[in-house]
């Protein structure tokens, strides 16, 4: 091989696997304050522009050796049924924009976050060897180990981060609640301890990182917690006494120490208030999560309501009990746990397609470590930590809701034990006018082009997402005008989210209400800037509803718009009753909008007999 093509090989080698190295890397504790989401939506755009780095990197690569090299495990195939089911569930869905990017809706279910995992998958059960395999578990730990220390002081009031949406006890850079920092860091206490022995100045990191983790499930004090805790104890427990000339017995005593301490708070039930008070994190319970689900199915059975509308699942078939507590108005926009919101928005088949990943993991897991009977290398106890850390973080997906982070840690984690277990990839030659080459090339060409642009309009949707986020925190100053061209740009830049000109038809109306109160303003000047206002709120509020005729909030906003503008324009006041209707569609059992169309009769009566007077 010519130096200038060696040359060119190793620059893409490097770019494929280091892209990865620094995704596993950052994920856990990445987080930008440019957005309104500042976890999710920033881990979603890293993780695209990562990924797909990756791949183009790989592919050029593949060009130019003509060659390439695919791991055939049959677990690929379950990640692809996975990933077509979320396909057509999302081309059925109840809106098929937010299905497929996420943002406004749930960041971590959308097509788009699946397609990264997808790909993340691939490049790492096909590209990284057991060193590197090794490597990446290492670096994940020290990453989760840094995410453990920021959270453990947050959680006590120790505010290490010089933000102010960071002054909060539940802030951590996992997830949006304390309880979802607890179930990431039990995932990766396997591989803590996997990792505890292994050198000194990477046991005394790892010794520190088991200490905070016992520190913050303390303080969490949650049963789900414990109980998880248990199960990743004695899975390691299981696996140390089966396996003995790969598990140093003396280590042992931490998972037992961990069991016993978490069986101690579970029967027990000791209550320690440590650090500041805690906002109480509410979540839906398992039955009314399986009913609403159950109810969604009757619809939509094959493929549900569509990736992260569970929102518009909830407010359509809860109960009408939910108006006797004070939980009336709260909008859930995930069930109970991760199973039960996949089988109410995906349907039966992205339910079982789920299931199926699961189940293919766990059989070659259970092959490898108990039927086999080949001889194991250095990297057993990481092998076998490593499926003990998928195989918890699947039990955890039955009893608690997930987010991008831990569906993060689900395809990296099957793909580290794809690419642990597997003895050798099958390498194919792509010589010239081979069918093969014609369909790698088509295949390459097709993702690079479709990769290119969904890179394209990410980075545009990150734009219009700062400007938004910057419009806001402009109005909040007092800076309205600014504020309001800002999320005009935004609007513009992304014009498919409802969510910006929602927002842009409640400052359309702040602003008609400041400009009406003005007294030092030429008259014609003002009856032009209410004229232009008045319109601008009423088309905003439309456009809305036209990009998401599903989102309540949208029908809402519009109805409210309206009721402001009563005794402004004839027959606003039918506008609003008509919006409301709608908004009771979606949200039947809501007396909210009842109520306001009421007031809105009532105001409509006043002006007619004011009329008649």
């Amino acid at each position: 091989m010519p130096k200038e093509i060696s040359l060119t090989v190793n620059v893409c080698n490097f770019i494929s696997k280091y892209s990865i190295y620094a995704l596993v890397f950052l994920f856990p504790i990445f987080f930008l304050p440019w957005t309104s989401d500042v976890l999710d939506f920033n881990k979603q755009v890293i993780l695209i522009f990562l990924v797909f780095l990756s791949l183009f990197a790989w592919m050029f690569k593949t060009i130019i050796t003509k060659k390439i090299s695919i791991n055939l495990n049959k677990i690929n195939i379950a990640v692809a049924v996975l990933f077509f089911v979320y396909l057509f569930s999302t081309i059925f869905s109840l809106w098929r924009y937010g299905s497929f990017w996420g943002w406004p809706q749930i960041v971590s279910e959308s097509l788009i976050t699946l397609l990264g995992f997808s790909i993340l998958y691939f490049l790492v059960s096909n590209l990284f060897n057991k060193k590197e395999i090794f490597e990446l578990v290492v670096l994940l730990s020290f990453s989760g180990f840094l995410a453990v220390i920021v959270g453990f002081f947050q959680s006590i009031g120790l505010f290490i981060l010089p933000f102010n949406f960071s002054k909060i006890t539940i802030f951590n850079t996992v997830g949006n609640t304390a309880g979802m920092l607890g179930f990431f860091i039990i995932v990766l206490f396997p591989l803590f301890f996997a990792l505890l022995n292994r050198k000194r100045f990477m046991g005394l990191i790892l010794f520190w990182a088991i200490i905070f983790t016992l520190g913050l499930l303390i303080i969490l004090n949650s049963f789900i917690l414990w109980w998880l805790m248990v199960i990743s104890a004695a899975f390691i427990i299981v696996f140390g006494m089966q396996k003995r000339d790969y598990f140093d017995s003396r280590w042992l005593i931490l998972p037992m120490f961990f069991l016993i301490v978490s069986l101690f708070f579970i029967v027990l039930k000791p209550a320690f208030n440590i650090g500041p008070a805690r906002p109480v994190e509410i979540f839906l319970n398992q039955k009314t999560s399986l009913n609403i689900a159950l109810n969604t199915l009757k619809e939509n059975p094959a493929f549900g309501s569509g990736p992260g509308t569970f929102s518009a699942d909830f407010l359509k078939y809860k109960s009408v009990d939910f108006n006797d507590s004070s939980l009336w108005y709260v909008v859930f926009g995930n069930a109970g746990s991760k199973i039960t919101n996949t089988l109410a928005t995906t349907g039966i088949l992205g339910f079982l397609a789920f299931l199926a990943l699961i189940a293919s993991v766990v059989f070659y897991g259970i092959k490898h470590f108990f039927i086999d009977k080949e001889a194991e290398d250095v990297y057993y106890s990481i092998t076998a930590n490593v499926f003990i850390s998928f195989v918890v973080l699947s039990v955890g997906f039955f009893m608690f809701y997930g987010n991008i982070t831990l569906d993060f840690l689900f395809f990296f984690l099957a793909a580290v034990f794809v690419a642990s277990i597997s003895k050798e990839r099958k390498e194919y030659a792509l010589k010239p006018s081979s069918l093969m080459t014609l369909v790698v090339t088509f295949i390459f060409t097709l993702c690079f082009v479709f990769g290119l642009g969904l890179l394209i309009i990410t980075g545009q949707k990150y734009t219009a997402e700062a400007k938004y986020n910057s419009g806001l925190a402009q109005w909040q100053k007092g800076d309205t005008n600014e504020g309001l061209k800002s999320v005009e740009a935004a609007a513009s830049l992304n014009p498919d989210s409802d969510l910006y000109f929602r927002r842009l038809s409640q400052f359309y109306l702040s602003k008609l209400v400041e400009t009406i109160n003005k007294k030092d303003i030429d008259q014609d000047q003002k009856n032009k800037d209410i004229q232009l206002f008045f319109s601008n709120a009423i088309n905003a509020s439309q456009i809305a509803t036209n990009i998401n005729s599903k989102n309540i909030n949208n029908w809402s906003v519009r109805a409210s718009i309206y009721q402001n503008l009563i005794g402004s324009l004839p027959g606003v006041e039918d506008w609003a009753i008509k919006s409301y209707e709608e908004a009771e569609k979606l949200d039947p059992n809501n007396p909210y909008y009842p109520t306001q169309k009421g007031v809105v009769y009532i105001t409509q009566a006043a002006l007619l007999a004011k009329d008649k007077e």
